[in-house]
């Protein structure tokens, strides 16, 4: 779901919960909307308290984080608060691969203000779509 946010996991989940089908992998791609507003170490805690609860419901699925990529705009927020928030975000990936078993974080570090982002600065352009597309690809089939 496009521009959800943490808050809009539980929904999420609750909807594939719904489902007969039981996943391998899970993907969650989910943190950099929030930045302007929790503090980096609330936003990793609610990411891992996400995956411990995915791994509750789904013992076997392998859970796979995407980094935050690469913004050069947040929105609703000062572009002088840019850098700050950037600095938040590398953090945060950091903290991740800290947290998770090797490979169970994809990074999208091609993805830059020169390549793969929009002109609104925020979005993938179609270039830098197939980046984070065809990285979560190469993470999965490492693990199959």
């Amino acid at each position: 779901m496009r521009g959800a946010g943490l808050r809009m996991i539980q929904r999420l989940i609750a909807m594939g919960l719904n489902s007969n089908t039981i996943p391998d992998i899970i993907v969650v791609h989910l943190g950099a909307n929030d930045l302007s507003t929790l503090k980096s170490l609330d936003i990793v805690n609610k990411l891992l308290a996400i995956k411990r609860f995915l791994l509750f419901k789904f013992p076997v699925a392998h859970v796979l984080f995407s980094e935050l990529a690469f913004r050069s705009v947040y929105r609703g927020v000062e572009q002088s608060r840019s850098k700050t928030l950037d600095k938040a975000r590398r953090r945060i990936n950091t903290l991740l691969h800290k947290h998770c078993s090797p490979g169970y974080v994809i990074p999208h570090r091609e993805i830059t203000a020169q390549t793969g982002l929009g002109k609104d600065g925020v979005h993938l352009d179609a270039v830098g779509y197939h980046m984070f597309v065809h990285s979560i690809y190469t993470h999965i089939a490492k693990l199959t």
